[in-house]
């Protein structure tokens, strides 16, 4: 949570690509993610957010992803290599940089 709100954990902040809440979550991720935990698609609220970030994270750890491999999951979709550019709503990303930050969080 600390690298998608720069590290202010101000969970009401909202992403220039339409991504918002303490995870900075698309709202298409929300509502797959929503469901795949609870069940349906609740509201994006902060105890809803950090509930089920947490538990989509577990997920990836019992699947034996590495910090790396979640922290890009989280960003890009994927994990594997970076990747960088302007996205459709003319943000520029670089999951690589993303990583970095994410890591020296851990530290």
């Amino acid at each position: 949570m600390m690298t998608e709100t720069g590290g202010t954990m101000n969970c009401k902040l909202k992403g220039g690509s339409g991504e918002k809440g303490c995870s900075q979550t698309m709202p298409d991720t929300w509502v797959s993610h929503s469901k795949k935990i609870l069940g349906y698609v609740a509201p994006q609220t902060e105890i809803n957010d950090l509930y089920v970030s947490t538990l989509i994270i577990k997920s990836y750890l019992d699947k034996g992803y590495s910090e790396k491999d979640i922290f890009l999951t989280w960003n890009q979709g994927n994990k594997g290599h970076c990747v960088k550019g302007i996205n459709k709503h003319g943000v520029a990303y670089n999951s690589c940089e993303y990583l970095n930050k994410a890591l020296a969080y851990l530290q």
